[in-house]
């Protein structure tokens, strides 16, 4: 019972997010005064993703096939698996062609006024469960005031597969959002409160292996994987260098992020992204 109260205080209340937002930004404050941001490029990217909050990359990535049957019944419990740790070189491989392209860089670049910061890499396995839970549910993120997901699909995502679903830019802006609190929600609690059509009115990023696409968890009502067949999905988040959530540092290793971060500047020793986004 302490557990869950505590829990739910450190993880629900929005103050907490905003307290460690404000102690993140006086943190940066010195390198923020000091750096010198390039300027950020014309790029229809992000021009897309101002106006909706998500979008599909114009190009794709190679990715090999996984076995994912070592992991079957460790995510019926759970919204997802992370299986990076025993893929390190497959993931840092798909990291480097994704952020190789230069529209895909000044995109980033450009979303967060040029000083944005790498938060976190995932290759999440997910599979059919009973109920929802968590991230299953109906949700607005709070990694920070703009966050980016980029997505790279390692498995032909269908219908059955629960691909990423969302509530288009005004739909989602019809969502009152709770001032103390982060809501999850069920879809009778977005028809009876709001009058959506959870159904009927929502967007899903249904694509082939190797599809790549970008969205703002944090600007659009979304739920994750409802799948009915296993799933496999790389999350590359990005947030400004002053996040609302601790995850960064904790989240991804300073090891894993240092090596992703040599592995994209030997890629592209004068691609946009700044050695301080992977420091």
């Amino acid at each position: 019972m302490l557990h869950d109260v505590a829990s739910f205080l450190r993880w629900n209340l929005k103050s907490n997010r905003w307290a460690v937002k404000g102690i993140n930004t006086l943190r940066d404050l010195p390198s923020r005064m000091s750096e010198n941001v390039a300027p950020s490029p014309p790029s229809p990217l992000l021009d897309m993703l101002v106006s909706d909050g998500y979008g599909k990359l114009p190009h794709t990535i190679a990715v090999p096939e996984i076995d994912v049957s070592p992991y079957a019944g460790q995510a019926r419990n759970k919204p997802f698996v992370d299986i990076t740790a025993d893929y390190l070189d497959v993931v840092e491989k798909a990291f480097v062609d994704i952020l190789a392209d230069p529209e895909t860089a000044a995109m980033i670049h450009g979303y967060f006024e040029g000083r944005p910061w790498l938060w976190n890499v995932a290759l999440n396995y997910s599979e059919p469960r009973e109920g929802l839970t968590d991230s299953q549910l109906w949700h607005f993120d709070y990694g920070d005031q703009r966050q980016l997901h980029l997505m790279a699909y390692f498995s032909d995502v269908g219908e059955a597969s629960g691909p990423f679903t969302f509530l288009r830019m005004e739909d989602s802006q019809r969502v009152a959002r709770h001032p103390f609190v982060i809501e999850r929600m069920t879809d009778d609690d977005l028809a009876n409160r709001f009058g959506i059509d959870a159904k009927a009115g929502t967007v899903r990023l249904t694509g082939k292996n190797g599809d790549l696409f970008v969205n703002d968890p944090g600007r659009l009502m979304h739920q994750g994987a409802r799948c009915s067949t296993t799933r496999l999905v790389m999350f590359v988040t990005f947030t400004s260098r002053a996040p609302m959530s601790s995850g960064g540092r904790r989240t991804i290793a300073p090891a894993a992020r240092k090596r992703l971060g040599a592995a994209y500047r030997q890629a592209c020793p004068d691609g946009l992204l700044a050695p301080e986004v992977f420091g």
